[in-house]
């Protein structure tokens, strides 16, 4: 059950096409790496397993390295030397102690990508025994002519930021309607305060604010995304970002 309902939800983060533009303006098309691993010992039903859906970019090392780090840092790979431990390296260590039925799953994939910037998402769900398992989800943005992560700071006018976290307060406002939580319960917005979140993705129209479990709503909300649109921020951010 809990592996057909994980199908389910990663299978609607998949993209039909995970193309991204490089500086020079060709199109980088990364290669989708899949594969699953289980433990050999187990001939049952309830095997643990690790099941992995990432990319690899040709002549991009560095991206792919970081990458590789988001998606052990979903794994909540403690412990660990992220710099230099493999996602293969991984898989072995979290079958090696795994009891019957833990499973981990893995996935990066191209979110948007627009001009020289990639927005890269990272999810997981982890299940090492109870109710229901962990899931997760992380962003990355990339900027092919720069070579390099940018982050919120990197995209802020000066003096603009306490501007951004008052539209996202306004669109998690929006986010409570849409659920209509605040409905159903009004002290619902007292016992789930809005917070800040470095999970950002820039996408061609919109900014958008990604939420772990438990950060916004119960597990039973999922992942509450935030939208800010562009034309909102045109004195907010730099106009390299808004393109």
């Amino acid at each position: 059950m809990l592996r057909a309902g994980f199908l389910v939800f990663i299978s609607l983060l998949l993209s039909a096409c995970q193309t991204l533009n490089s500086a020079s303006g060709k199109v980088v098309k990364p290669e989708r790496i899949q594969w699953e691993q289980t433990n050999h010992q187990c001939r049952g039903e309830q095997c643990s397993l690790v099941n992995m859906d990432t990319l690899v970019f040709p002549k991009q090392p560095h991206l792919n390295q970081l990458i590789t780090r988001n998606l052990l840092k979903m794994a909540n790979d403690e412990g660990a030397n992220l710099a230099n431990r493999t996602l293969e390296q991984y898989s072995q260590r979290f079958l090696a102690t795994a009891e019957p039925g833990w499973q981990a799953w893995l996935q990066a994939r191209v979110l948007d990508q627009h001009n020289s910037i990639a927005s890269i998402e990272f999810s997981s769900y982890i299940y090492t025994g109870g109710a229901h398992g962990m899931p997760g989800r992380a962003t990355l943005i990339y900027d092919w002519n720069k070579q390099q992560v940018i982050t919120l700071q990197d995209m802020l006018r000066p003096g603009q930021e306490a501007a951004f976290w008052e539209l996202a307060e306004r669109a998690h406002l929006r986010w409570l309607d849409s659920k209509n939580l605040q409905q159903e319960d009004p002290n619902f917005l007292q016992q789930w305060p809005f917070q800040k979140t470095d999970n950002i993705a820039l996408t061609k129209y919109k900014v958008q604010l990604i939420y772990p479990v438990y950060a916004l709503a119960p597990y039973s909300s999922g992942h509450p995304v935030l939208d800010i649109p562009k034309t909102a921020l045109l004195k907010i951010f730099k106009p390299e970002y808004l393109r």
